[in-house]
């Protein structure tokens, strides 16, 4: 029986919308396992897409029908049965439906919630409209529904500016509106705003529009970064991003790297081997802005953007919401969201305005960076750091003639491999690190993550990485935030602080090591990197360190 399986679905085929402004169906159906629906070949049964070449007329031919059409185009966002008695006869045993909204109609589809009778576990009926008025005399939207949801009330109603979906209660309310609470004023849009589109800020919007939520992403730059300072996605990021589809994009492009190389000033001291660290996934080479532009993609295809050039000017907060000024060049727009993620890096405004304080020290020395063309000197699957006197020299081959080459010392390029032979300079830099961590992560409604939260030395190749995890952990709690639980909130600032603590602590130590300073220190590492790249414990500590894999994700 239907109503006994979790796998009831509800499927908006958006990717179809050029076929014809009335097609493709959105569809409710029960899932079969293995079953197959026609993706990319065809849709709802047998209709081939004319537009996919070649064809598979096999797959064609086994492509299930739905069970129930819904409309085209409406953009389904919701679906709760109602198993109860409170409700009147008329809606007992069937489903509520959120139809979000019409796309590419002359004639404007969905804005509505609609009831589906059920008869025996299956539909039996033609869909009757619940709620409507979405729509003004003018065809303008004064609101969406993005959801329904059970609760212990046995009422249909307009949200309240903190719900969103929480499926485990019962009869039935809505989950969420975008744009008028009650369309007779007190603006609440039921979506949560990201100031920055660095990856943590595109992760965040990702697993949020994974769970139906969509999110309003705000950039200050006009276009996206296309340098890099990270180069590397380890093992525990592919995991997070994979049911996003983002990790079989970057493993598709990336080049994997399986050991760290040690060198006491280019003579072989000590080898840290990593490649089988993870039982899935390896630790791959790709330049952050890659990685960006894949997660602009995987949103792209779910219809979500950044908005560019817009800065977020001022904030203030109250126990329901969050109250923002965006700022264009020539305008600007008071926004209301029910919660804020500053993902907007080390020099947070969001962080700044807060008056949060980032705990932790400094060093002193700069360190220069720079993207090298060389003749490959050293082997290409791993990276290689050398000690040399007075700090240290880190080389990575980003791809096969091209190195990134960073360290702290004057002269850089005069401390390369013997045999190494250095062409064009593609980029270069020089930044300052330290290793620091926000007081606490939540304000109210508000949170940080990323850079916002926690910067450190690139020893580890932890920062970006590390915050696609803040993103990971802080859309589960904000999906219960959304449903009402916004004390889930604090739970992400308590969750991710103990990591930020302890992940940065470790990394603290280790650049303390390899940078070698004072003199002593640089004695000591000839002495400690062997001993930790060959006793099992502290081998192990160093590998889990490298891959992100030193803790366990918790959301709760």
């Amino acid at each position: 029986m239907w109503l006994a399986r979790p796998c009831l679905h509800i499927a908006p085929p958006s990717p179809r919308d050029e076929l014809r402004p009335d097609l493709v169906p959105d569809y409710m159906t029960f899932v079969k396992e293995a079953g197959f629906y026609g993706w990319p070949y065809s849709y709802f049964g047998q209709h081939v897409d004319p537009r996919v070449q070649p064809q598979r007329a096999d797959l064609v031919a086994s492509a299930i029908v739905p069970d129930y059409a819904l409309s085209s185009h409406v953009a389904s966002l919701g679906l709760a049965f109602n198993t109860g008695t409170d409700l009147p006869d008329n809606y007992r045993g069937g489903a509520f439906i959120g139809e979000h909204v019409s796309w590419n109609r002359e004639v404007l589809n969905g804005y509505k919630v609609v009831y589906v009778p059920f008869s025996d576990g299956k539909p039996s009926g033609m869909a009757q409209d619940v709620v409507t008025g979405f729509l003004n005399s003018d065809n303008q939207a004064r609101g969406r529904p993005v959801g329904v949801a059970s609760t212990s009330h046995a009422a249909v109603r307009l949200p309240t500016r903190r719900e969103r979906c929480a499926s485990s209660r019962r009869s039935l309310r809505w989950a969420g509106l975008e744009g008028d609470r009650n369309f007779d004023g007190g603006q609440m849009e039921q979506v949560p705003l990201i100031v920055g589109s660095g990856p943590t800020g595109l992760a965040a919007a990702l697993f949020l529009a994974g769970a139906g939520i969509r999110c309003r992403i705000v950039e200050r730059g006009l276009t996206p970064s296309s340098t890099s300072r990270a180069q590397v996605v380890n093992p525990r990021t592919l995991e997070l991003l994979e049911s996003t589809g983002v990790t079989k994009a970057i493993l598709t492009e990336a080049r994997p790297i399986h050991r760290v190389v040690f060198y006491e000033q280019w003579e072989p001291l000590a080898e840290l081997e990593f490649g089988h660290a993870h039982p899935q996934f390896p630790m791959v080479v790709l330049p952050q802005a890659r990685s960006e532009a894949l997660l602009l993609d995987a949103l792209a295809a779910r219809e979500i953007e950044p908005e560019r050039g817009v800065e977020l000017t001022s904030f203030s907060q109250d126990d329901d919401g969050v109250d923002a000024v965006l700022t264009w060049t020539d305008r600007s727009e008071d926004f209301r969201a029910p919660l804020l993620l500053a993902a907007d890096g080390a020099h947070s405004k969001v962080r700044e305005t807060l008056g949060i304080g980032l705990e932790g020290s400094d060093f002193p020395e700069a360190w220069p960076l720079c993207d090298l063309e060389l003749d490959d000197p050293l082997d290409l699957e791993s990276a290689h750091v050398s000690f040399v006197k007075g700090g240290m020299v880190f080389m990575l081959c980003i791809r096969p003639g091209l190195w990134r080459v960073f360290g702290n010392i004057d002269g850089l390029l005069a401390c390369l491999p013997p045999n190494a032979k250095p062409g064009a300079i593609g980029w270069q830099s020089s930044f300052h690190i330290g290793d620091r961590v926000a007081a606490h992560e939540v304000v109210g409604r508000i949170a940080l993550a990323g850079d916002a939260a926690h910067v450190h030395a690139p020893v580890a190749a932890r920062g970006m990485n590390l915050g696609i995890e803040d993103a990971f952990v802080f859309a589960y709690c904000a999906m219960d935030a959304l449903g009402g639980d916004v004390g889930r909130l604090n739970d992400f600032g308590n969750i991710r602080h103990d990591v930020h603590t302890q992940v940065v602590s470790r990394i603290d130590k280790l650049t303390r090591l390899a940078r070698g300073r004072p003199g002593f220190v640089g004695l000591l590492r000839r002495i400690a990197v062997p001993a930790m790249t060959t006793i099992w414990p502290l081998r192990k500590a160093m590998i889990q360190l490298v891959t992100g894999l030193d803790h366990e994700i918790r959301i709760a």
